[in-house]
């Protein structure tokens, strides 16, 4: 009921992060992550306290993802689930939202001095890794990675790829025994960050 200043929020914030306290300027992400996470606790400390069971909180905002790792000499796959409250994905130019979730959950080959310890094997061997999704919120966040890591400046840059946004997102990179396979949202809103590099703007 009634609205809340976003002016007592960010003063609450401050208080409780000391991060926030001063005039630089932040990244959202950092924001969203902080804000989210101290209100699942705060709620799960409360209902904990009070013989309430588990927070309802868990189900809109957190997902949970299986990394399957798969040896490529004896084909043993090693799955470990991770909860997120958001998915870092990484840009392609000219490329859509479906298109980097895509990416997202590609394989990937663990070779050279990145190779995968198999249990099976008992040795260091070549893997493939993909990210799944088991679990999906009933609010998914994506956060973009725009600022990356430049070798020859020495510095992260901006990228200005474009990306396109539908208005509604089908979900289809999920595991075999995922709950919500195949799962429909639809766009509620998107942060953009104004300015040239990672140390500066506004969003």
């Amino acid at each position: 009921v009634g609205i809340v200043s976003p002016y007592s929020l960010i003063n609450v914030v401050k208080l409780e992060n000391e991060m926030f306290r001063s005039s630089m300027h932040q990244d959202a992400h950092e924001f969203l992550n902080f804000l989210i996470n101290n209100i699942l606790e705060t709620v799960d400390a409360y209902t904990k306290k009070f013989n309430l069971g588990k927070s309802f909180l868990h189900d809109i905002y957190e997902g949970l993802l299986t990394s399957e790792t798969k040896c490529l000499t004896c084909e043993n796959v090693s799955t470990r689930d991770e909860k997120f409250l958001d998915l870092s994905i990484d840009l392609k130019q000219n490329s859509s939202i479906s298109n980097c979730l895509e990416t997202f959950s590609k394989s990937e080959m663990l070779t050279g001095s990145n190779k995968f310890y198999c249990e099976h094997c008992h040795s260091l061997q070549e893997a493939a890794k993909t990210i799944k999704l088991k679990k999906l919120p009933k609010i998914l966040a994506l956060h973009l990675k725009r600022f990356k890591y430049n070798e020859n400046l020495n510095r992260n840059i901006k990228l200005f790829y474009r990306v396109e946004y539908s208005k509604t997102l089908r979900i289809s990179n999920t595991t075999e025994d995922s709950i919500d396979s195949d799962k429909f949202y639809e766009l509620y809103a998107i942060i953009v960050h104004i300015g040239g590099g990672p140390y500066h703007g506004h969003y």
